[in-house]
């Protein structure tokens, strides 16, 4: 299965990125019997567009064969966009990619759904202010 994770850097020891949208890089994983069989990094080059980065940036996910993605919050768009392409979407934890890339090889990340770790963009915050994210998040 191939997994994408928004990273901080170019490295499977890099932290999962906080934002989709706007992650400098995604780690793209081939997981084979949960172990990472081989990864390589891409740059996100949606980040300089003014507008509809988090849907350029799900496309680029779509377009790399993701059948899943590892994130701490996706904006509804993006949302949508990995759902027509049939991208399963899973909340990270913190920690490495590698470390990410393993829980979720056996089975230990939760998949999201709208309302868990999935907001707008902008900082993910919501009507009035309220920060959507995974369950017990603080705004």
């Amino acid at each position: 299965m191939i997994v994408a994770v928004p990273s901080t850097n170019e490295t499977l020891e890099s932290q999962v990125s906080p934002i989709f949208g706007r992650s400098p890089y995604f780690i793209i994983a081939e997981l084979e019997n949960s172990e990472i069989k081989e990864s390589r990094a891409i740059q996100n080059k949606a980040i300089t567009q003014p507008s509809g980065i988090g849907i350029a940036t799900a496309q680029l996910i779509a377009t790399n064969k993701a059948e899943a993605v590892i994130a701490n919050s996706i904006g509804p768009k993006a949302f949508s966009i990995l759902q027509q392409f049939e991208v399963k979407p899973y909340q990270a934890v913190p920690g490495s990619i590698k470390d990410n890339l393993l829980k979720f090889g056996q089975g230990q990340l939760q998949e999201m759904a709208i309302g868990t770790g999935v907001g707008p963009g902008f900082g993910g915050r919501g009507f009035r202010g309220r920060r959507w994210g995974p369950p017990g998040m603080v705004p």
